[in-house]
């Protein structure tokens, strides 16, 4: 007879495994938004910092970014688990401004620029776990772990049911990496990716993300967790508005952008900025696309079976690394230079856009077909889009550059599964 307790126990862990997938999903896709607001190029930046107050900027970056990359390792590693339970990868997420109704502790997510609100938000996320205090991020996590450890002892054959060769992890993500072993034992670019095979292993993955970030222990804090990290950046920030009131780390960009051609998808949504410049709002669309080819690879590459696995090299060594470094990081930074209204000083954001369909492809040959058709578009729309008449001419050489980066994705893709 079917233990019932045990099935809505089960119900639950993986109810609150897909919550905290779109939470580090939607945290993810914040930071790096915050980092690509910083000012960094002192031959371009209106009221152009001081060449200290560079230095602090570009460290600031460094660590959003580090932050960012550590988030989406926690994406990886919910979605490792939810595949050791079964499951299917969850990349869905609720699109900008997530309202604090979505998740627990009340807090909104919103895309902004850089500054001393986001800074508390931020802080208030990350904050370690006080027992003394309800921190309802940190009692998720804590919650994801104890009924882990209570279903696994309890019945460790009924658990982790999902096949480990479903998952993925450093050397799946850095295979040219000369020791593989190695890549897996050590953090390598502050990352940390290991296969769940066993109930020891799944309780050491959801304490490292603990640890890192949400829902460390109060008693004994991470040393250089992100809660740190930004009550670092906090107090740097403070000291040098202090200094210099004037100073303003970030380039002007809008609050939650949004696409106008994607009006019609969520015509109400309160708290986005309508982008209405030409050049930003197609410059947007095409971030949007990027964004979605990504999450359909990122579910294809997480969900491993005999229907993806003949181009699962294609989608790890030929499209899937680079892609976030030579399209989504290059794009979103352009966005924040591109007007985001034909007047004023505002400038322009990546939306994220997380598209409905952006799900499971579950027939191989079509599936490579559109994501073939896909890249192909993103090739054409990022060359036209070097060549509109309002591009500041200044960015033109740096967006042809992201054009001949999508033109050689697209020509890789079919010559790997061509010779494949």
């Amino acid at each position: 007879m079917q233990d019932v307790d045990y099935a809505r126990k089960r119900a639950r862990l993986v109810a609150l495994l897909c919550q905290a997938a779109e939470l580090e999903h939607a945290l993810c896709c914040q930071y790096l938004y915050v980092g690509f607001s910083l000012k960094q190029d002192p031959d371009h930046e209106y009221d152009g910092p001081s060449p200290e107050q560079f230095e602090y900027l570009r460290r600031w970056k460094r660590s959003l970014l580090m932050i960012a990359r550590q988030e989406m390792v926690h994406l990886a590693t919910v979605c490792n688990m939810l595949s050791a339970l079964g499951e299917a990868p969850h990349f869905v997420r609720p699109d900008f401004p997530i309202s604090g109704t979505q998740f627990p502790a009340g807090i909104a997510i919103d895309l902004v620029p850089f500054c001393i609100s986001f800074l508390d938000n931020a802080i208030l996320l990350e904050a370690p776990r006080d027992p003394a205090d309800k921190h309802e991020i940190s009692d998720l996590y804590a919650e994801v772990e104890d009924l882990v450890k209570e279903l696994g002892e309890k019945n460790p054959n009924a658990l982790l049911i999902g096949p480990v060769t479903a998952q993925v992890d450093n050397s799946s993500c850095l295979p040219s990496y000369p020791d593989t072993e190695r890549s897996n034992r050590r953090p390598m670019w502050n990352m940390q990716l290991k296969k769940i095979r066993s109930l020891e292993q799944a309780l050491t993955a959801i304490q490292q993300v603990r640890q890192e970030a949400e829902g460390a222990s109060r008693s004994v804090p991470p040393v250089e967790g992100h809660y740190q990290i930004l009550l670092g950046m906090k107090a740097e920030y403070q000291d040098m508005l202090a200094k210099d009131p004037k100073f303003e780390p970030s380039r002007p960009v809008v609050t939650n952008p949004w696409c106008n051609q994607d009006r019609e998808l969520s015509p109400s949504a309160l708290g986005r900025t309508i982008l209405e410049h030409p050049c930003s709002e197609e410059a947007a669309g095409t971030f949007n696309l990027g964004y979605e080819i990504m999450l359909r690879m990122l579910i294809m590459f997480f969900t491993q079976n005999p229907l993806t696995r003949p181009g699962f090299e294609s989608l790890r060594d030929v499209t899937f690394l680079p892609f976030m470094s030579l399209i989504i990081r290059p794009l979103g930074e352009f966005l924040t230079w591109m007007p985001a209204f034909p007047q004023g000083r505002a400038t322009a954001g990546a939306p994220f856009r997380c598209p409905r369909q952006v799900h499971q492809l579950p027939h191989a040959d079509a599936a490579w077909r559109v994501l073939g058709a896909q890249l192909g578009e993103l090739r054409d729309r990022t060359q036209a889009l070097s060549m509109l008449p309002d591009m500041p001419v200044w960015l033109a050489p740096r967006l042809q550059m992201l054009a001949e980066n999508a033109w050689r994705m697209h020509h890789n893709f079919y010559e790997y599964l061509r010779v494949g």
